[in-house]
């Protein structure tokens, strides 16, 4: 029964993270640009 319910559990987890990874996707995008340029800045501070 236990089983059961953590293969339920984890389907429904999966199909969560599918509709905020659609959500985030579009905002990972900008993300990524953020990132990649603090990221630059970071590098830039170090050196």
């Amino acid at each position: 029964m236990i089983q059961i319910y953590s293969t339920i559990r984890e389907q429904y987890l999966n199909i969560m993270m599918l509709g905020t990874n659609e959500k985030l996707s579009k905002k990972n995008k900008k993300c990524k640009q953020d990132s990649n340029l603090h990221l630059q800045k970071i590098k830039f501070q170090q050196s």
